[in-house]
């Protein structure tokens, strides 16, 4: 009887092998321990040919070859991420010098989305000292680098923690991927090129077709793409279809493209709007419709009709292609497809139209694609079409906001005339102070809303007038205190007559405010400072200037001169000093002057001396 091959080992000589294991297991980890501790010079190994004899020290310049000649990056970090060395692969995958990479921080060669990744990798473990995980690196260039990472916990005597790491460059293996997946599609649809065909055909042919369904594809999809940059770029719809007919005819294969519009009349015709061929050419026999009968019951007007996409594989022998099968042929026409656009609500508006040079050319996937790049033009044509409608809108919004501004202007304008054919005196005042209001707020760098803004409040500044009696207004000489109380009133008279109007601007407010000033010795409401809006506080400056400098019935002007001395004397006192310095720096730089006084050369009467100093404009 013979004996098995593999006798049972009885137990106790199992646990002798176990413990003889043990042992060897624990000198092989006390002796790198050693050698990671530097408490050795040499190793002895025993190999067939006998004994040999490794010093550490000699050694060392073979494992720097070792390491340097690696396919593997290779290098040290410290605990924060500090290259302290690594190998010319490292510098090969990153694109970079040595120099460049020691030193630098490893995190900054890490792209962004593997920044988590590399954090989880620097946490140490003691239960597990080695961490691998696949991180995409950044080359100098910016190009992207995927790697595997492998990281170990070192900790050598005397010496600071660090992490060893090697990186291996998977770019090539992704590549590999890639092929593998390309591969596999070409396999699968190999397969289905084979249900379909007879099992005698070789393989030769079966990669013939699959070749050229991978380049139908191609074609389909790179079309895809010219389409959507069309709809991005395009700003008319002419312009959008004419880009995208050019953009399919460019491709391989395709000889002509057209888009269509249906139309309601009585013959259901489809109008074309732009089309392009390789002969530069429209056949004149096409005269699409999508009628039920005769010409209709082609693929584009089944297109129309169903809302469905249409496909002719064989023109020639299409019996539906008969009205314009000449004509098709004489064109180089082999096949063709009709795709319907639809509007949001699922209703065919058009037809995009497109003619191959060969039968059988629309593959299942090309199909696909091209009914995607159909569905991308509908919505590009109805996001045109919104926004041509909302351009229109804006367009007759402007128009209306531009009548409502002439006729609240032509508005501001009789107002001020009331004020002034009662005051014939003052005739001019408000459009001068307006004027030069406008030209110190520019000076200040107001935007040009709020300039027009306070060109209609200069306007109409001194409205609360005309309930002031023309007599105090108009009257020579002295005035009382009771008659220049009464003149007081005005800027809350014209505040209350404004503030009913719907001004898109506080214009009643400026009116009310114009004679307040800065220390709080103004009039109505006696504010200070920033209490007073800024377009106040500029028609302040601007009505004491004119007011000072033009004629008045009381008085001859008193001159430029006067009126800026005035201001710059009450500067920070009574008048805000950005407005004073704008005033100052118009007329002593920029030599600004006002219209001349619309009194011209009439007679004044003679100057009588008031009790107080007080002013009327």
């Amino acid at each position: 009887m013979s004996m098995p091959k593999n006798p049972v080992k009885a137990p106790q000589h199992l646990v002798a092998e176990n413990e003889e294991l043990r042992a060897r297991l624990d000198e092989a980890e006390d002796t790198l321990r050693a050698i990671r501790c530097g408490e050795v010079d040499a190793l002895v190994v025993s190999t067939a040919q006998g004994e040999r004899i490794f010093t550490l020290k000699s050694a060392e310049r073979a494992f720097r070859i070792l390491i340097e000649e690696m396919n593997e990056g290779a290098l040290t970090l410290s605990l924060d991420g500090i290259i302290l060395y690594c190998n010319r692969r490292l510098g090969e995958m990153l694109e970079a010098p040595l120099e460049k990479l020691i030193g630098s921080r490893f995190q900054t060669w890490v792209a962004p989305e593997g920044q988590k990744i590399l954090q989880e990798l620097f946490q140490r473990d003691a239960t597990q000292t080695r961490r691998r995980q696949e991180v995409t690196l950044l080359a100098s260039d910016g190009a992207l680098v995927p790697a595997y990472l492998s990281i170990n916990d070192l900790q050598i005597e005397e010496i600071e923690e660090y992490f060893c790491m090697v990186a291996t460059d998977l770019s090539e293996h992704k590549r590999r991927e890639l092929i593998v997946a390309s591969e596999k599609l070409a396999r699968e649809l190999l397969a289905a090129s084979n249900q379909s065909r007879q099992a005698l055909l070789s393989l030769i042919e079966d990669q013939k077709r699959t070749e050229t369904a991978l380049s139908h594809s191609n074609r389909a999809l790179t079309t895809l793409s010219e389409v959507n940059r069309a709809l991005v770029y395009s700003r008319d719809l002419d312009e959008l279809f004419h880009s995208i007919c050019r953009s399919i005819i460019q491709q391989r294969g395709y000889r002509l493209a057209w888009v269509g519009y249906l139309q309601h009349d009585a013959e259901k015709s489809i109008k074309i709007m732009a089309y392009a061929s390789d002969s530069g050419e429209f056949p004149d026999t096409i005269q699409p419709t999508w009628a039920e009968s005769g010409q209709g019951m082609g693929p584009v007007g089944r297109a129309a009709r169903s809302g469905m996409m249409q496909l002719c594989q064989d023109i020639a022998n299409d019996p539906y292609y008969q009205p314009w099968r000449e004509e098709a042929l004489k064109h180089g026409h082999a096949a063709s497809i009709a795709l319907p656009l639809t509007d949001p609500n699922g209703v065919v508006f058009g037809v995009l139209a497109l003619y191959a040079e060969e039968t059988q050319a629309f593959t299942a996937m090309e199909i696909q694609l091209l009914e995607e790049m159909s569905e991308d033009l509908a919505f590009g044509v109805n996001i045109l079409q919104v926004r041509h409608e909302r351009d229109l809108a804006l367009e007759l919004n402007q128009q209306q906001l531009k009548q409502l501004q002439e006729n609240l202007e032509d508005t501001v304008r009789a107002i001020a005339g009331i004020v002034e054919l009662r005051d014939p005196y003052t005739a001019g005042h408000q459009v001068r102070v307006a004027e030069l209001a406008v030209a110190i707020a520019k000076q200040m760098g107001l935007s040009q809303e709020r300039r027009y803004a306070i060109h209609l409040a200069g306007t109409v500044h001194d409205l609360g007038k005309i309930q002031v009696p023309s007599e105090i207004l108009s009257k020579p000489g002295e005035i009382s205190d009771l008659e220049y109380n009464l003149i007081k009133t005005h800027p809350r008279a014209g505040y209350d007559i404004l503030k009913g109007i719907n001004f898109p601007w506080p214009i009643a407010q400026m009116v009310l405010q114009h004679h307040e000033r800065q220390d709080g010795t103004g009039y109505p409401q006696g504010l200070k400072g920033d209490q007073i809006l800024l377009e106040a506080r500029i028609l302040a400056v601007a009505d004491v200037v004119e007011a000072m400098s033009a004629n008045r019935p009381y008085r001859i002007g008193l001159g430029i001169e006067t009126a800026l001395e005035e201001i710059s004397a009450q500067r920070g006192i009574h008048y805000d000093p950005q407005v004073v310095d704008a005033c100052l720096t118009l007329f002593l730089e920029q030599h600004y002057s006002l219209p001349e006084s619309s009194l011209g050369n009439q007679a004044l009467t003679p100057i009588r001396t008031f009790h107080k100093p007080r002013g009327r404009g």
